[in-house]
């Protein structure tokens, strides 16, 4: 099971903190798989990174199924 969690704006866009979902694949298709799920996150979800253990990773990453994943909107601070 992969351990999807959100943050910022997506906790509220998809009314979660955190889910566990199967899948194994590339980020990419789990990134897509996600915004036909969470159709009022699609605008964010394209432009979110990826963290898999801790790790920024490409959407061509090769995901197992058993990973943590952290999905991290654009965000600003100062």
């Amino acid at each position: 099971m992969l351990e999807l969690v959100y943050f910022a704006s997506l906790r509220e866009l998809t009314g979660k903190k955190s889910e566990e979902i199967e899948f194994s694949g590339k980020v990419k298709d789990l990134r897509e798989l996600l915004i036909k799920r969470y159709e009022s996150a699609a605008e964010v979800l394209k432009i979110s990174r990826f963290a898999v253990n801790f790790e920024l990773v490409s959407d061509d990453f090769e995901l197992s199924g058993e990973e943590r994943i952290a999905i991290l909107p654009p965000f600003s601070g100062g």
